[in-house]
């Protein structure tokens, strides 16, 4: 229970050796380290936030120059949120030129970094599979 009281976890490499300012290290030489299965959750949730953190002054951009495209191109355009996955945002524009010619579809995707969802899918799988 230390892990969830107070900041975030903290650990430093000195010759070798990992010390901590919490009690999240079990075990600790030059070559590994292991950490409490306490702790785990709380690192998921310290690197959800940093994701979010990384990604959130471009999703408002990219919300305004989607709208925006999209109130311009009316009734051509048409804006569909896919998904919002820890910090990836994955949006699909529809647009026809003509009501006689077959529409596009634009895939865009915010992500702070291609990371796994599942241990067998990364948020680039995910974003073609929901697009295609």
């Amino acid at each position: 229970m230390l892990c969830s009281k107070g900041g975030a976890p903290v650990l430093e490499n000195r010759v070798g050796r990992i010390t901590q300012t919490f009690p999240l290290v079990v075990e600790a030489s030059r070559s590994y380290f292991a950490i409490s299965p306490f702790a785990i959750g709380k690192l998921k949730e310290l690197i959800e936030a940093r994701k979010l953190g990384l990604t959130r002054e471009w999703k408002k951009t990219f919300d305004e120059v989607l709208s925006s495209f999209v109130k311009e191109s009316y009734p051509c355009a048409e804006l569909k949120v896919v998904f919002e996955e820890e910090g990836a945002y994955c949006w699909e524009i529809r647009y026809v030129e003509s009501p006689e010619r077959e529409p596009i579809s634009i895939g865009v995707l915010l992500a702070p970094y291609i990371f796994k969802i599942t241990p067998y899918s990364t948020i680039l799988d995910e974003t073609r599979r929901q697009l295609s």
